[in-house]
């Protein structure tokens, strides 16, 4: 609803912003909302200056090489897990 002023609408108006937004999820970790939002700055920025100096024409793809590159270095996440102890 928020980008739909700014875009063209169609049925497909908000698919490449999911798939941006998966990407952060899953680096910020799915029940980090701080993490999530630090991965999605980070993300954004990375696939801009990735767009300018390597290629415009795989911008889409830039979110899921960050990811995998993320997750090849660390498995766990960017931030890693948060572990709860119940006494």
């Amino acid at each position: 609803m928020l980008v739909a002023p700014t875009l063209t609408v169609s049925p497909t108006i908000g698919f490449t912003l999911l798939l941006s937004s998966f990407a952060a999820t899953v680096l910020g970790g799915f029940d980090r909302m701080g993490a999530t939002v630090a991965a999605a700055f980070g993300i954004a920025i990375v696939q801009q200056m990735a767009a300018g100096y390597i290629s415009h024409d795989y911008i889409e793809a830039y979110p899921y090489l960050i990811l995998i590159f993320a997750l090849v270095i660390r498995p766990s996440g960017l931030f890693g897990e948060v572990v709860r102890v119940r006494y």
